[in-house]
């Protein structure tokens, strides 16, 4: 959500939005896991508090976040340069 909006209100308030809708199964989570997983490297700790929050409340949900893995690598790689800092994370 980073690269595409430069604040971090509209970034935050996106993701809570995004959050109440699939939490809510009013949208599907493939077409977004990608996005939110970026905000896990947000600057902003508070957007960034928000997306590990989504991500347990989600795994609270029995939800299989491994099944939507090659959704999420396969945006990485088309986005490299924006995405390092989580490829790097996720690699320790």
């Amino acid at each position: 959500m980073n690269s595409i909006c430069p604040v971090a209100g509209v970034r935050k308030n996106s993701l809570m939005v995004l959050t109440h809708l699939i939490m809510n199964d009013m949208m599907k989570v493939k077409g977004h896991i990608a996005r939110m997983a970026l905000c896990l490297q947000d600057p902003h700790p508070r957007i960034k508090d928000l997306a590990h929050l989504f991500f347990h409340e989600l795994a609270q949900k029995n939800y299989k976040v491994t099944d939507c893995f090659c959704s999420v690598l396969i945006n990485f790689a088309d986005s490299c340069h924006l995405y390092q800092g989580l490829i790097q994370q996720l690699s320790l």
